[in-house]
């Protein structure tokens, strides 16, 4: 079976949209990722990439390309929704995902790849490391806007799904609205590259 990586269509939304919320442990309508879909699909800036193994969705992320005016001409560009199918773990998707966005990245000669990763998943963390990416020089602050502490309070919920997967098997502890998800990075480059491009 060969990995291979394409833009999402309208055809594999379902999928991916499924994918997500299990690896997310969310709820948010699919009407509203519908809407936000189109929206996104319109916009040169974002690149939603997906993997597919014969056919079917198995790997998803969403890639935002964004300039910051002092940076100069180069882009920067910010990871969200990285999921891999738990029934294809292990098996290099998450590595070859990340290869195909950085190649991605390169051909647009971005600056800088940064993104967020919840503190307490030591493994993916370890993962990106080894990838090339950083986190020793600078740290994300993050503000959750419309959500408020309902927002934090699903933080915590998915921290203690973490923590003991069985208790929360087949529960959504996500419910907030995919556009309501608005992020302020303070301090924003979290995790990059150790090379520039």
């Amino acid at each position: 079976m060969e990995l291979t990586f394409e833009p999402l269509q309208r055809e594999d939304l379902a999928a991916c949209y499924a994918l997500c919320m299990q690896s997310f442990f969310e709820s948010v309508p699919l009407e509203e990722v519908e809407q936000t879909f189109a929206l996104c699909s319109r916009d040169p800036s974002y690149r939603l990439v997906v993997g597919k193994l014969d056919g079917r969705v198995v790997t998803y992320a969403t890639l935002h390309f964004f300039h910051t005016v002092f940076d100069g001409m180069r882009p920067m560009a910010t990871i969200w929704y990285v999921c891999v199918d738990p029934a294809y773990r292990s098996r290099g998707i998450g590595k070859a995902l990340f290869a195909e966005l950085c190649r991605i990245c390169e051909a647009e000669q971005c600056l800088e790849i940064v993104f967020t990763c919840l503190q307490e998943n030591a493994s993916a963390q370890g993962f990106y490391r080894s990838l090339g990416f950083r986190d020793d020089l600078e740290r994300a602050f993050v503000r959750y806007l419309l959500c408020g502490s309902e927002h934090i309070d699903q933080r915590e919920n998915h921290k203690r799904q973490q923590e003991n997967p069985c208790q929360y098997k087949n529960k959504n502890t996500y419910s907030h609205g995919l556009l309501g998800r608005l992020l302020i990075f303070l301090g924003f480059h979290t995790l990059f590259l150790s090379h520039y491009p």
